[in-house]
C-alpha cells in the first residue's frame, strides 16, 4: 500500500537557515495520484507567523529579502497578514503536531535545503524536533528536471505566487504530473 507524502512550503524574511518564517503551508498528497486543488486542501496545515515573535527567537531578516517582498504582488503580501497569525513557537509546535498525525514517510519541498532546513532549525530553536530526517526529504525541482531534461515543464498555474498555501498545492500538482510523465 502506498503511503502518502507531505508537501511543504514556507515564506520567509531571509534566505539563511535562521530566517524569520512568516508563513507555513503543508498538505498530504499521493505522488502517484491526479488530484484537484480541492482534493489537496482536504487535509492541510496553514498559518502565518508573527514577525515580532520571530524576533523573540532570534530569527533573522535581510534587507534584500524584504526588498524582494516589496516587489511581489499585493495578493502575496496581503496573504502574509491574513488569519491565522500565530506566535513563532505556537506555529511550529502545531506544524510538528500536524506532521506527526500524518502517516507520511516523505516530505517534499521545492527546495528541501531551504524549506526543510529552515523549519528544522526553527523547531530546534524552540527546543523541539523535526520529525523528518534528511533521508525522508525530496526535491520538487530535481524531479521536474528529471521529467523534463530538455524542455520546460508545462505551466501549472495555481493561485498567487509566493502564497505558501497556493505554492504547496501547485508543487504537489507538479509532482503528480512529473510522476505520471516519468512512469507513463
Amino acid at each position: 500500500m502506498r503511503r502518502p507524502a507531505i508537501m511543504v512550503d514556507i515564506e520567509t524574511l531571509d534566505t539563511s537557515v535562521t530566517a524569520a518564517i512568516v508563513s507555513i503551508a503543508a498538505i498530504v498528497f499521493d505522488v502517484h495520484g491526479q488530484s484537484t486543488r480541492e482534493d489537496l486542501l482536504k487535509d492541510h496545515f496553514y498559518t502565518n507567523i508573527s514577525i515580532v515573535s520571530n524576533q523573540k527567537f532570534g530569527r533573522t531578516m535581510s534587507a534584500d529579502t524584504i526588498e524582494w517582498w516589496f516587489k511581489q504582488s499585493q495578493e502575496a503580501q496581503r496573504a502574509l497578514y491574513s488569519d491565522p497569525i500565530l506566535p513563532f513557537n505556537t506555529a511550529l509546535i502545531k506544524y510538528r503536531q500536524w506532521l506527526e498525525a500524518q502517516t507520511a514517510d516523505r516530505i517534499y519541498a521545492c527546495d528541501p535545503d531551504f524549506d526543510c532546513n529552515i523549519l528544522a532549525h526553527g523547531l530546534e530553536s524552540i527546543k523541539d524536533r523535526d520529525p523528518f530526517q534528511y533521508h525522508g526529504r525530496r526535491s520538487v525541482r530535481t524531479t521536474i528536471e528529471f521529467a523534463y531534461p530538455d524542455e520546460p515543464m508545462p505551466n501549472v498555474e495555481m493561485g498567487t505566487a509566493h502564497n505558501a498555501l497556493d505554492d504547496v498545492v501547485k508543487q504537489a500538482l507538479q509532482m503528480q504530473h512529473c510522476w505520471n510523465k516519468i512512469h507513463g
